[in-house]
């Protein structure tokens, strides 16, 4: 989707077989705003963030499918009954 190659991964499976999901849902502009006042990354690496990853589109990009993912996997909950 970005183009960029991410170390920091949390599998797919990690995500599909939690029990909770929290999702911290901050807008692209907000999370660009916390970028540039450093409280993410240490503002000497903003330039490389920003010509590579947060980009408003890729953020925005990632805020819907996380949104989506979290949608879908409560629908599947709700579908199969949890097992006691």
């Amino acid at each position: 989707m970005t183009g960029v190659h991410v170390k920091e991964r949390v599998p797919d499976y990690f995500i599909m077989s939690a029990d909770v999901l929290e999702v911290v849902d901050i807008s692209p502009e907000q999370l660009i705003k916390r970028l540039k006042a450093g409280k993410v990354y240490k503002k000497d690496r903003l330039d490389v963030a920003f010509s590579n990853f947060f980009t408003y589109a890729h953020l925005s990009e990632l805020r819907t499918l996380t949104l989506r993912t979290v949608a879908d996997l409560m629908i599947d909950k709700e579908k199969s009954p949890t097992q006691s």
